[in-house]
């Protein structure tokens, strides 16, 4: 799911989101390479492809924490499936109390707006 966003790139929002994967680009893998047409503009395209690079590298480390800055709060839902099992085995070695989400040490950005709880 984190890979299908491209809010994480300045200039891009749920509308220009939409409009991309509209035209295929529904992916990070689909975003075009450099050389090829213009996508949103020469400017903000080369700051996606950087941006994209950056999230797939954290994505790849497991770094929560960056990508939970990366990413605009209101899409945080889209990490749950990539980071969700490992934050909630953090937690209950951390803490044998119920804590909300927002408690997990690996990004504690992470599901702060979202109500899930265990």
């Amino acid at each position: 799911m984190i890979q299908r966003t491209f809010q994480h790139i300045p200039g891009v929002g749920p509308w220009r989101e939409k409009d991309l994967w509209a035209r295929g680009i529904r992916t990070w893998d689909d975003f075009p390479l450099e050389g090829a047409p213009t996508c949103i503009s020469k400017k903000v395209d080369l700051l996606a492809r950087t941006r994209i690079e950056q999230a797939r590298d954290a994505l790849q480390r497991k770094d929560l924490r960056f990508l939970a800055e990366l990413i605009p709060g209101r899409e945080h839902w889209r990490l749950y499936n990539q980071f969700a099992e490992e934050c909630a085995l953090k937690r209950m070695v951390q803490s044998p109390r119920p804590q909300p989400w927002s408690a997990c040490s690996t990004g504690q950005a992470f599901m702060s707006s979202c109500a899930v709880e265990i």
